[in-house]
């Protein structure tokens, strides 16, 4: 599992020269994808099509400057649910 807290955030500084957020929010976020995929690719089918390692799982925790804001605003916190069995071992209630 890749689990990755990363973004690049500040408004003022995104303002001044949004090309370097450009590069490390949405240019490393393809960087680390690319390289996972690599990683985790174990052979090809017989379609040409990568096969990857059983079990890998990438989650990727950032901000609303890298997902942009909410459509709404919420008057009560509303509860996450996760199914994945993985994902909960990471992730404290």
């Amino acid at each position: 599992m890749l689990l990755i807290f990363a973004a690049e955030s500040h408004v003022d500084r995104s303002i001044e020269n949004p090309q370097i957020f450009l590069e490390t929010n949405i240019l490393g976020t393809q960087n680390l994808l690319d390289n996972a995929k690599k990683a985790w690719t174990v052979s090809k089918d017989e379609n040409g099509y990568p096969v990857y390692r059983e079990g890998i799982k990438y989650l990727q925790v950032s901000t609303d400057e890298v997902y942009g804001s909410l459509s709404k605003d919420y008057d009560e916190a509303i509860e996450l649910v996760i199914d994945d069995e993985d994902v909960k071992k990471v992730v404290k209630k």
